[in-house]
């Protein structure tokens, strides 16, 4: 029987058991594309007045809102190939591994930018404390480089003797597995401690003002927490719990997708020129005070006033 026969019939055989009804797998694997654009271009007003038009200045925030938002929006153009190419022949493996290195660079950069934003986020609300600075440096790079290291230290990507039917969706071996687990633990760790810090300092704040922008900032976290604690938790689960044959990167993109959605929508939420006009509340004398409402605290993030505590 001809090799490509061969090949054929083995994708029929193991299809279902391995990747699942085509139809559902083409599913699964078109929602984070669908989601990532159709956020792309219901927030792209939003983005042009908010951020093009309102400074010219670049910033931290800037740079990291554009580099995640639009090596997402073009980077997913080649991991669309990765999902989708539907060559049979053996002789297309050295491009689909060239797609899987970067696919995993793309989603490595993605998580590392986001860190630094985060990074700036917390510091700007610590009011440029430098320790907290130093604090955070010291533990991004350290996890960075555990996580650079675990990707792609001998590294190694094994010629299958078949290929799926859609895609280049390779199973992925145990102590490769083993490896991505250690690297999205991580980026949950780093997370965590963002989190944890976040809500000491917006808990500890919000007993002497009821600032919009903290709520903003306080909400905006927590829900960046909560979402990306669980996608980062169903990542490790896809790679712990699931047998070897049946170990794709298939929730990854779904991760990749949910931070780059919600870098923008941090960004795009403390750019809100209505925030600037909304008053707040001072437990000290219990009055509204408006003397911040004006459109210069949106040159970098955003400026909250807390009468002895401000972070930029």
């Amino acid at each position: 029987m001809p090799l490509d026969s061969l090949i054929q019939a083995h994708h029929v055989s193991n299809f279902v058991t391995v990747s699942g009804p085509p139809f559902f797998s083409g599913f699964v694997n078109a929602a984070p594309f669908a989601l990532l654009y159709y956020d792309y271009f219901l927030t792209f007003d939003r983005e042009v007045n908010w951020v093009w038009l309102a400074s010219p200045k670049l910033t931290w925030t800037t740079v990291c809102f554009f580099l995640v938002r639009y090596s997402a929006i073009v980077g997913h153009i080649a991991v669309g190939f990765y999902h989708f190419w539907t060559d049979e022949h053996l002789a297309r493996f050295p491009v689909c591994s060239a797609l899987l290195t970067f696919h995993e660079l793309l989603g490595y950069f993605l998580h590392v930018v986001t860190g630094v934003l985060l990074l700036v986020r917390t510091y700007a609300l610590y009011n440029k404390n430098k320790k907290v600075l130093c604090g955070l440096i010291l533990v991004a790079v350290v996890l960075a480089t555990c996580g650079i290291s675990l990707m792609f230290y001998n590294r190694e990507i094994k010629t299958p003797r078949t290929l799926p039917e859609s895609g280049c969706l390779f199973g992925v071996p145990k102590d490769r597995a083993q490896r991505l687990i250690a690297v999205w633990a991580c980026v949950f760790i780093f997370d965590t401690i963002i989190f944890a810090l976040t809500v000491i300092k917006t808990c500890h704040t919000a007993r002497k003002t009821k600032s919009p922008v903290l709520l903003v900032f306080q909400r905006d976290g927590v829900a960046y927490f909560a979402v990306m604690s669980i996608a980062s938790l169903l990542v490790i689960a896809s790679f712990a719990n699931v047998p070897e044959g049946s170990r794709r990167l298939g929730i990854m993109p779904v991760a990749n997708t949910l931070v780059t959605i919600l870098v923008s929508r941090l960004v795009l939420n403390l750019r809100d020129p209505s925030l600037s006009r909304k008053p707040y509340i001072n437990s000290e004398n219990q009055g509204l005070d408006n003397t911040k409402t004006t459109m210069e605290p949106f040159v970098m993030t955003t400026l909250f006033d807390t009468r002895d505590e401000s972070a930029v």
